[in-house]
């Protein structure tokens, strides 16, 4: 999982994301904007391990705690990633599809990866992840976190969203 060091260019953004942890001032929700490739996912990932590290220096997150370890593969239970998965597969070759889709975005870094045919992300609560995200996300968020200091909830290509979402 990258720090915020790993980050090219965003060190004014970053600085005030730490600034607002330190002060225990962050919002609770936070929209990272910008064109394709400038790090918006990476650094809310960046800022969800800061925010969870437990040996976090005054800048950036240890990457060596337990915590950061679990962040850094994805498989920590207090982080959700939502994203557009694309539509047409089911069942096995859908999970399939899914853990390559997961290995292809976080394989060169959190980034760089998207599906012009696309599913959008919708409201509902369902089975199947791409009609059910933000029911899901709502139903997870009611939740206190399981062992991390904050849950967080990452939304890539939240453009894709429907109205309702």
């Amino acid at each position: 999982m990258p720090q915020f060091s790993d980050i090219r260019d965003q060190d004014h953004a970053h600085e005030l994301l730490r600034l607002a942890a330190a002060k225990n001032r962050l919002p609770h929700a936070a929209i990272f904007y910008g064109q394709k490739g400038v790090g918006k996912t990476t650094t809310a990932f960046a800022l969800a391990q800061f925010l969870n590290c437990e040996q976090p220096s005054v800048s950036d997150s240890c990457s060596d705690c337990r915590s950061c370890r679990r962040f850094a593969r994805l498989a920590h239970p207090d982080l959700h990633w939502i994203f557009p998965m694309a539509g047409s597969e089911k069942g096995d070759k859908r999970i399939e599809h899914i853990r390559d889709t997961v290995k292809r975005r976080v394989a060169p870094g959190i980034h760089g990866l998207s599906y012009p045919g696309a599913a959008s992300i919708a409201i509902g609560r369902d089975d199947d992840t791409r009609a059910g995200s933000v029911g899901e996300l709502r139903r997870q968020a009611g939740y206190r976190p399981v062992e991390a200091k904050v849950k967080v909830f990452v939304i890539s290509q939240a453009e894709r969203m429907t109205r309702e979402a």
